[in-house]
């Protein structure tokens, strides 16, 4: 692993950042959601979904939603969302 990595990787271990990564059973990513704490005030909202990005060839077939389900779990781990939320 390079250098560069390492410290990205380092640098994410120390943010608010929630990261889920979709690998194929072959060790491929095909995509990835993050989220953390929003990042503008907005009245009733702690979190916030970044990104969701799947390859063409997984879309439809249920791996965004698995990624947003796991990014779910992560945020009500860390104690939110406090309301009657429903999760995905």
């Amino acid at each position: 692993m390079g250098e560069g990595v390492a410290r990205r990787i380092e640098r994410l271990r120390r943010s608010e950042l929630m990261c889920w990564v979709a690998v194929t059973p072959g060790g491929y990513v095909v995509g990835f959601a993050d989220g953390g704490p929003i990042r503008a005030p907005l009245q009733g909202y702690d979190y916030e979904l970044y990104a969701i990005y799947l390859l063409k060839g997984w879309q439809g077939c249920g791996m965004g939603l698995a990624l947003v389900r796991a990014l779910w779990d992560s945020v009500c781990q860390e104690g939110g969302p406090p309301y009657d939320a429903t999760p995905p």
